[in-house]
């Protein structure tokens, strides 16, 4: 019996081998080993300089995965500036290229902050024509001064680029050193681009304070732009070419009249003992983030405190507290004109506590394990942001928060989720912002649901389609102030966009080939554009598919 079962098994197995062979000059007959094999991708490339197309030997080049997150595989070009990766699985991939004493290049990309694209592979196939150029970084380089025409070390030297940031212009510290014994100071590694330079003395209440003999007046060095001047808005910007450097760029760092902020910080059911910290932040300023300019630690709540050094200009002062893993933020503004400031005093008490729920309309579940809330208070900029972890009841939970106005944002929701109502108590709020009251309970309702998707292809005025292009939808009318409503994206390698989670409305679609990221928040620069902006109006679950002809060069001024 065991010999029968043997030898029909074996004459089963001979026969499936000889229908798998296939006869001497035919091709292979596909077969699940040889999908399999089949399915490995290879993409190949060159990477070369930008100004000369000359290789570029021993730069890095990186291919990460869009499917599969931290799966990243890299090569060193060779000689002749050539890489390749064999045994590629089809998927989305982003490649980027990168060597010292050049900018970063992602795949698609112009120049640096623009858009970039997304190489789509599929089973099997063999990319060999990709190039990636880069472009070599910029210098700016000089010395600092102090009134004297004596060098100055320890000096703080930024650039500054300007960007957008929900639709209005700021500058952005892209780089900063510090001056050496000689004063000099070297900016390196900068993309091409206008940059504003700065000096200061900066740091933990580090103004430079002198009592000068002949009056009771208090001096320190201010801020200084180039050419050596105060104000922002009489600065020069300095256009550095790639792979240029701009020497002799010296500023003059100015003594000014500078005053003293004096007060104290006293708690209401909190910690007495807990050390805290008083933060002197400018208000009202251009700059990205918090732009501080001085502060002090005191031992325990109820001690004074006093900032030294503080020129004229628009102040808040910060009080910042920790008590049993629990922080505590208050503020209080305040002007400096022409005098010290007395009697200031920041009391730091127990926040409100806000229990929130999210409800969906969503038809599949919303996963709580990535889905996060965020509450960022507006006075306090980047400082006071928190943030709680959506549990399996669809709840939320923010601790303490200090009385103020919170922008609340959502990360980990499904690319075609949108907010469609938040709530505050039974009040319909009209935006993402909410307010905290002192001692007032508070609780929140976000509502998901599903938003519309726009697709499409951009092509240039021959009908050619462009790859890396921007895509962005901007609301119409009175919407534009809602930051959250602009969505935007890239148009893939072969110009293809999908936009998803568009919230319900009137909009205009536009595409550029060049725009600064965020630029089409600013009113000025959408001006120029108005009338190449396609009119759609969507709906929830709306799914349309649109043409559009790309926007090429800048704005006019």
């Amino acid at each position: 019996m065991h010999s029968k079962l043997f030898t029909l098994l074996l004459i089963v197995t001979t026969a499936s081998v000889l229908d798998s062979q296939d006869p001497p000059g035919s091709s292979p007959s596909p077969n699940r080993y040889l999908s399999v094999i089949a399915a490995d991708c290879v993409v190949s490339g060159t990477v070369v300089r930008h100004l000369d197309n000359y290789p570029v030997e021993a730069a890095t080049v990186q291919l990460t995965s869009e499917d599969e997150l931290g799966r990243t595989i890299g090569a060193r070009t060779d000689s002749e500036g050539r890489f390749e990766f064999d045994g590629v699985a089809a998927g989305k991939y982003r490649i980027e290229a990168m060597r010292t004493g050049y900018v970063v290049q992602k795949y698609g990309r112009k120049l640096a902050g623009y858009p970039k694209t997304t190489l789509t592979l599929k089973a099997g196939q063999k990319v060999s024509d990709l190039t990636l150029k880069l472009t070599k970084t910029a210098v700016i380089a000089g010395r600092i001064f102090d009134d004297n025409g004596e060098p100055m070390r320890d000096a703080t030297v930024s650039a500054f680029r300007q960007v957008y940031v929900e639709g209005r212009k700021q500058f952005d510290r892209m780089n900063a050193v510090r001056s050496n014994d000689l004063g000099e100071y070297r900016l390196y590694g900068l993309v091409p681009g206008r940059y504003l330079v700065t000096a200061e003395l900066q740091g933990w209440n580090n103004l430079v304070i002198k009592k000068m003999r002949t009056d009771s007046i208090e001096r320190g060095y201010a801020r200084t732009w180039y050419p050596s001047v105060l104000e922002a808005e009489k600065s020069s910007d300095l256009n550095v070419t790639e792979g240029g450097e701009i020497p002799g760029i010296d500023i003059l760092l100015k003594q000014v009249a500078v005053y003293r902020i004096r007060g104290r910080v006293q708690s209401r059911g909190v910690d007495k003992g807990s050390n805290a910290q008083v933060m002197l932040v400018r208000r009202g300023t251009e700059m990205t983030g918090s732009d501080f300019a001085g502060g002090q630690h005191i031992t325990k709540t109820g001690d004074s405190f006093e900032i030294a050094g503080v020129l004229p200009g628009k102040y808040s002062v910060l009080a910042q507290l920790t008590d049993q893993g629990k922080r505590y933020l208050t503020q209080e503004d305040v002007d400096v004109v022409d005098a010290n400031v007395g009697g200031l005093v920041l009391t730091i008490g127990n926040g409100v506590n806000v229990l929130g729920r999210i409800k969906s309309e969503v038809q599949s579940s919303l996963d709580s394990h990535r889905l996060t809330v965020s509450a960022r208070p507006i006075q306090f900029g980047p400082m006071g942001d928190v943030s709680s972890r959506v549990d399996e009841n669809q709840q939320f939970y923010f601790r303490d928060l200090s009385p103020g106005v919170f922008h609340l944002s959502l990360s980990g929701l499904c690319e075609d989720c949108y907010i469609k109502e938040v709530k505050e108590g039974d009040a319909v709020l009209q935006s993402e912002d909410f307010t905290i009251s002192e001692g007032a309970a508070s609780s929140l309702q976000i509502m998901i649901s599903t938003g519309a998707r726009l697709t499409g292809i951009v092509t240039n005025e021959n009908g050619v389609p462009m790859p890396a292009a921007w895509v962005v939808s901007v609301p119409q009318n009175r919407e534009r102030r809602s930051h959250d409503l602009y969505k935007f994206g890239v148009a893939d390698e072969h110009g293809r966009f999908d936009l998803r989670g568009v919230t319900p409305g009137k909009y205009l679609l536009f595409s550029w080939a060049e725009a600064d990221p965020g630029s089409w928040e600013d009113e000025h620069f959408l001006r120029s554009f108005e009338e190449k902006g396609v009119p759609i109006e969507v709906k929830e679950k709306d799914t349309k598919n649109i043409e559009l002809r790309v926007i090429d060069g800048p704005a006019a001024d």
